[in-house]
């Protein structure tokens, strides 16, 4: 009786409570090894996580309306979530040593970023029997993607610290990235992984920068800056192209991943509110009904500039490329005949609206404790006074 009961009771229980403990010890010293497993352990959990939830075509009517091509694009875009602690990994390459030596926390641009480091770690080599030569995917699928729970909408020229900051803020609840920032710049990433926790190292945003396939785009653009020289096919329209099928991806998200939602990261010139993607992205967002929040560098920077989102105009909007703003505003301009409204209506409502606009709904949630300066309220409510719906 006495072995019996070792075998099959005080064994397995010991077991368990040491794969406990060693686990407990694993997520206190290094969080990262938790969450994605270890070279050294040819363990990668990303791929078990991703592999879990993928989306069956069969079960999505918002994609009937697609053809078979631009369905499974838009469910592979769906796929391509980025963690929190995959981009702090990320992060940490970058600088001195890394993959981007040049790379500055003050003044590196996100643009920078993709063509410096994100568009180099993103290719593979092709065997032999394909022909050999270089091949490039999403930076998100090299590394094993996920379903995300967030779609991040930025542009380009903001700092890519912030960038990174402000998903790290919504990862921990805040509205304000300031402090987080100055962290990054500091190199206390071990800080912040002990701060955010399992949880908060798990959560998955799409990042356009990391989950769209770059070298299906504009990986051989000349410039100052490397070109690539993959092999992948170039592709900006169509039904194979990766970057006009946003809209369609935020519906499938939308419906079928819970709690789904948009993250606005806001530059510390505001430059956001005045980009035909990012405007368009917010708009499209509201309809998908998707739950919204701006994260803002601080108080300070709201208060000096919110009077530069008062006149927003998608026919102001800059965009990178001209035939990006025509294929933005055509949509507008389609949506707008086939429903009888105003873009720039439903624009300025939802971003000033005096009772639930953004701008609105951020001041009452600074640090999620209704604590924010008075100046600031006031500024921001004398700017959504002067906006008449």
């Amino acid at each position: 009786t006495i072995l019996v009961a070792r075998l099959f009771i005080i064994k397995p229980l010991l077991i368990a409570f040491c794969m406990a403990l060693a686990f407990s010890v694993v997520n206190t010293w290094n969080p990262s090894i938790a969450l994605v497993g270890h070279s050294r352990l040819e363990l990668d959990l990303t791929k078990t996580r991703a592999a879990s939830t993928c989306f069956s075509m069969d079960t999505h009517e918002c994609l009937t309306h697609l053809s078979s091509d631009a369905a499974d694009k838009v469910l592979e875009l769906a796929q391509r979530g980025i963690s929190i602690e995959q981009l702090l990994h990320f992060y940490e390459k970058l600088g001195e040593g890394g993959v981007m030596p040049e790379y500055c926390p003050q003044t590196s641009t996100t643009h920078d970023v993709v063509r410096g480091a994100i568009i180099p770690l993103s290719t593979v080599e092709r065997s032999e029997s394909e022909g050999g030569g270089l091949e490039g995917c999403a930076y998100a699928t090299k590394v094993g993607s996920s379903v995300p729970s967030r779609m991040v909408t930025h542009n380009w020229g903001n700092n890519f610290r912030d960038l990174v900051s402000a998903c790290i803020a919504d990862a921990l609840g805040l509205n304000i990235f300031s402090e987080i920032a100055d962290k990054l710049s500091r190199g206390k990433v071990k800080e912040l992984r002990a701060e955010l926790g399992t949880r908060g190292l798990a959560l998955t945003y799409w990042i356009c920068a990391f989950s769209v396939n770059q070298h299906a785009g504009i990986c051989n653009q000349t410039g100052p800056w490397t070109s690539c020289c993959c092999l992948t096919r170039k592709v900006f329209s169509g039904d194979l192209s990766e970057m006009n099928k946003f809209d369609e991806m935020m519906r499938l998200l939308g419906s079928r991943v819970r709690d789904f939602s948009q993250v606005v990261a806001v530059d510390v010139e505001l430059v956001i509110f005045g980009r035909v993607w990012c405007i368009a992205e917010l708009v499209e967002a509201h309809r998908c009904n998707l739950p919204q929040s701006l994260i803002v560098h601080s108080e300070q920077i709201l208060k000096q500039k919110a009077q530069r989102i008062q006149n927003l105009d998608v026919q102001s909007a800059e965009a990178s490329h001209p035939d990006d703003k025509e294929y933005i505003l055509e949509k507008v301009r389609k949506h707008e005949e086939s429903t009888g409204t105003n873009f720039n209506s439903e624009l300025r409502e939802l971003v000033l609206n005096q009772e639930k606009g953004l701008l609105t709904a951020w001041v009452p949630h600074r640090d999620g404790c209704g604590v924010v300066d008075a100046n600031t309220a006031d500024v921001v409510e004398e700017l959504v006074l002067k906006v008449a719906f």
